[in-house]
């Protein structure tokens, strides 16, 4: 609980604390005694048994790059009670006997045009912006649960990321594809939050995976993301460019996003532009105070 606060106290970033809280106080569950008795065999037991469910309840084992995560988050609060007084200082803790897992980076997932094309083709109205901008800009699921339409320039065609909104708590600049300007255009006006019917990440993730099993497609955590990166770097040849509007290190998109998609792929990923009508989504009715009509037709790209 100190270390929390004090991370609130200095402003760390949402996402991180955020996660400390959910690892240490799984951690905190599992050792309810003293923190001087935790013992480096314990803690290597503990990290080999965690586990996960998947979106249909069962039990997963956690990778080898999750429990390094869940390994880091126990390091740092064995450090806090050393320089706090709690365990000896100038010792070494019993986490530093725990080595970090190999982690082996795996291929990135990204969506075909084809997937794309048929995700906002059937899309309901409410989630045609979020599925958009983040398949044509990049944005990170946590930023788009705290986007506000005002970041959207209709005027410059940029989206402006504040510090506060950001993962890095960097402001960020992205050019908004001719694309992204035209599925945008009919919601152009609106105010208050572009995720406003979802509270979390979660929950926005959930409705991304629910609409995509309807549709028969994969949606991944990160599969927008990981797509977004991909063309664009196919499109642009500007390793340093990307990694500036998509927030991302240019180490990590050199490692992991090139050669996942061509050129021609990723000029034809930015122009899956909306038709002048759209087939319904089950259960969607027609809304006159929008400025298109909706029938039945396919788009293309």
């Amino acid at each position: 609980a100190e270390l929390i606060a004090g991370l609130k106290a200095d402003h760390k970033s949402e996402y991180h604390i955020r996660d400390m809280e959910r690892r240490l106080g799984i951690f905190a569950q599992h050792f309810a005694g003293f923190i001087t008795e935790v013992e480096t065999k314990a803690i290597n037991e503990w990290l080999r048994d965690l586990k996960g469910t998947d979106n249909d309840g069962k039990d997963i084992i956690f990778a080898p790059k999750t429990r390094n995560h869940y390994r880091n988050a126990v390091a740092q609060l064995f450090n806090y009670a050393r320089d706090h007084g709690y365990l000896p200082k100038g010792m070494p803790t019993e986490v530093e006997g725990v080595k970090p897992l190999d982690v082996v980076p795996p291929e990135n997932e990204i969506f075909t045009v084809e997937e794309m094309i048929e995700l906002l083709n059937h899309a309901p109205e409410y989630l045609i912006a979020p599925l958009a901008i983040k398949a044509f800009s990049g944005v990170r699921t946590e930023e788009m649960v705290r986007m506000d339409w005002s970041a959207v320039n209709f005027e410059t065609k940029h989206i402006t990321l504040s510090a506060d909104v950001t993962k890095t708590k960097q402001r960020r600049l992205i050019p908004m594809a001719e694309n992204l300007v035209a599925w945008l255009a009919p919601f152009r006006g609106s105010t208050g939050r572009i995720s406003a019917r979802w509270v979390t990440p979660q929950t926005l993730v959930q409705a991304f995976d629910r609409f995509g099993r309807s549709r028969e497609i994969h949606v991944g955590a990160n599969k927008f993301r990981n797509s977004y990166i991909s063309y664009r770097v196919a499109v642009t040849h500007d390793v340093q460019r990307v990694a500036l509007e998509s927030g991302n290190s240019p180490r990590i998109i050199q490692r992991e996003y090139l050669e996942l998609a061509t050129e021609a792929d990723g000029k034809r990923w930015f122009n899956i532009r909306p038709p002048e009508t759209r087939e319904l989504a089950p259960g969607e009715k027609t809304r006159p105070a929008k400025p298109r009509t909706i029938i039945r037709k396919r788009c293309g790209a």
